[in-house]
């Protein structure tokens, strides 16, 4: 409260926002491209930045410098990771827009909009799909990518069975 009365802390933000990520804060070192996020990391990160806690989470989350290195650090050096990740999980939510197949009038009729297993639906259809190669709790520490690959094949492969079942009635 009282670095707010002192300092306008949206002009401060702004100002972080276009400085680069750096390297390394002391000794560790920051994975500027998020590649090995984990999904158990990327939806642990969804509910804390919910809660509106960013700067520890995402340090707590992602990396392993310690909380007091953390708040001796300069914001203008935590700042612009929390950033890039938080564009990141937005842009990681874009791609899985790629994931919906929009549904027929007769799939919505029957009510099949309505269900929603949600995080726990989504990792049993990985473990239906790779035949039982990774167990429930080994998906969580699945990379996010290879989550989102291994989702989108099964996607495309819903969307060619759709489409040839389509030209087998017109066909007839």
């Amino acid at each position: 409260m009282l670095l707010s009365k002192r300092y306008d802390i949206e002009t401060l933000l702004k100002q972080l926002q276009h400085l680069p990520v750096p390297k390394r804060i002391l000794f560790w070192k920051l994975d500027k491209k998020l590649v090995n996020m984990t999904l158990k990391q990327r939806f642990e990160l969804i509910d804390r930045y919910k809660d509106g806690d960013y700067f520890m989470s995402t340090f707590g989350i992602l990396t392993k410098i310690p909380k007091p290195i953390l708040y001796l650090t300069p914001v203008k050096y935590l700042f612009p990771y929390v950033n890039a990740v938080i564009k990141d999980l937005e842009n990681r939510a874009e791609r899985d827009k790629q994931l919906e197949i929009p549904l027929t009038p007769e799939e919505k009729k029957a009510g099949i909009d309505k269900i929603n297993h949600g995080i726990f639906g989504m990792i049993n259809n990985i473990v239906q799909v790779t035949n039982g190669v990774y167990k429930h709790e080994d998906v969580e520490n699945l990379s996010d990518n290879m989550v989102y690959a291994i989702l989108k094949i099964e996607v495309d492969r819903n969307r060619i069975q759709r489409k040839l079942t389509e030209i087998y009635a017109n066909k007839k």
